[in-house]
């Protein structure tokens, strides 16, 4: 997992990864709607999220570098 990665929080809302996740916690911004920046960061257990594919990896999933579970 890397900053700048694109999640879908256990709400539904999407998200990128930021700096400061570790072991089973994801820490991410979420995308707010109609802006151009996204929300404050916040905390979620990275299991409940899902990651989503990438843009700039034409539409695939990135790959874990380590296993985290």
């Amino acid at each position: 997992m890397a900053n700048g990665d694109l999640w879908q929080l256990p709400d539904g809302r999407e998200a990128i990864e930021v700096s400061g996740s570790s072991g089973g916690q994801l820490r991410v911004a979420p995308k707010v709607e109609n802006w151009p920046f996204p929300g404050p960061p916040e905390i979620f257990a990275r299991r409940l999220c899902t990651r989503l594919p990438m843009r700039y990896l034409h539409g695939q999933v990135p790959q874990d570098e380590e296993a985290l579970f």
